[in-house]
């Protein structure tokens, strides 16, 4: 499978990233990861998973 040209072209310009970048980047982003992850753990989410799983009978294989 060839690529495109313009793929090919955009690539030569794009310089790869070094680990140290690419590591910094990650964790520059993390404070914003967590400010999205951290709602899923709340108290009321549990409250419901525990409802979920008291109410709902479980499933033999």
């Amino acid at each position: 499978m060839s690529e495109s040209m313009d793929t090919m072209i955009r690539r030569s310009w794009t310089p790869a990233a070094s680990i140290e970048e690419t590591l910094a980047l990650w964790a520059a982003s993390l404070p914003e990861i967590k400010k999205w992850i951290r709602p899923l753990f709340t108290q009321e989410r549990w409250r419901h998973l525990g409802w979920l799983l008291v109410t709902q009978p479980a499933q033999v294989l």
